[in-house]
């Protein structure tokens, strides 16, 4: 799950676009997607943490590459330590209690 742990930021995103674009007009069914959303963010956040606590602390690092012109290299990427998890599950759990 910590290789896809960049989906704990895009599922809420994911929710506004589909809320603004398509579920604008139906409020319940997007009061329910939302709230679906940032869970689910929540629920993959607690199973980074326990993840990265299994692995007594050790790193996890991804890199994406984006653009590759000669020798320029343009990457995107995340890095998942202790605190990184323990700070997704605090905001991801604020962020549902909102």
């Amino acid at each position: 799950m910590t290789e896809h742990a960049y989906l704990i930021v895009l599922l809420p995103l994911l929710s506004f676009l589909m809320i603004v674009f398509a579920l604008c007009w139906k409020e319940q069914v997007s009061a329910l997607f939302s709230v679906s959303m940032i869970v689910t963010s929540l629920i993959m956040s607690i199973i980074v943490l326990i993840e990265t606590m299994s692995r007594h602390g050790d790193y996890y690092t991804a890199a994406f590459s984006i653009v590759e012109l000669g020798t320029f290299k343009l990457q995107l990427g995340m890095v998942i330590d202790p605190l990184t998890a323990m700070m997704l599950v605090v905001v991801t759990s604020i962020g549902s209690c909102v």
